[in-house]
């Protein structure tokens, strides 16, 4: 049930693209991150179980929230650097994603199989090895919760990170490859760079 919220990732990666260039990278970015907190606080408020509306709501958000996080990301680290520069530069934001990613998993997931485990041994010493089925249940659904919470206090965290963002929006909007080589001819004293400053032929 939580892979639904792989399906918004491509349609938050695609609006966030688009809004930064007209917007700015740090609303976007704020945006994301609120965004992704309300749908961890969503689904602290899940009852036991959820029904289909209130996953697909929940997931919905949190899933659109982080795809549109990526495009202000990238592009403000692009937009601070050199040229020359920006190749190492997204490799190195991406590398920073992915360790984050796998960190902040494998410790969600570290603390909640072991609250869960510590909160089951528990019931089974208070019920002298049978505790209830509903019990454990809501045990699962405690440790969920509270792992979320804690991922949702985060992002709200992360929210003041976001004020260090570039506030700008992209130098250029659009590219084209024939535009590109105009752009880096322009840098050397070649005849297409002579081409390109000259303008069109009168």
């Amino acid at each position: 049930n939580l892979m639904k919220r792989l399906l918004f990732f491509p349609l938050g990666g695609i609006t966030g693209g688009y809004l930064s260039t007209r917007l700015g990278f740090r609303p976007i970015a704020l945006a994301s991150f609120a965004g992704a907190a309300t749908g961890f606080f969503l689904m602290v408020a899940w009852p036991v179980p959820p029904s289909q509306l209130e996953m697909w709501i929940a997931l919905g958000i949190l899933g659109f929230s982080i795809g549109l996080n990526d495009a202000p990301i990238i592009g403000s680290v692009l937009e601070s650097v050199s040229r020359g520069e920006r190749a190492t530069a997204a490799a190195l934001t991406q590398v920073v994603q992915t360790t984050g990613m796998i960190v902040g998993l494998a410790l969600m997931a570290t603390q909640g199989l072991g609250s869960f485990q510590e909160r089951a041994s528990d019931a089974f010493e208070e019920s002298g090895g049978q505790p209830d089925e509903g019990l454990i249940e809501d045990l699962a659904a405690d440790t969920f919760q509270d792992v979320w919470f804690v991922a949702g206090a985060v992002l709200v965290l992360s929210l003041g990170a976001a004020f260090f963002l570039r506030g700008g929006r992209p130098k250029s909007v659009s590219w084209s490859p024939m535009s590109g080589m105009a752009e880096d001819a322009s840098h050397d004293g070649s005849p297409a760079a002579n081409a390109a400053r000259a303008g069109p032929a009168r």
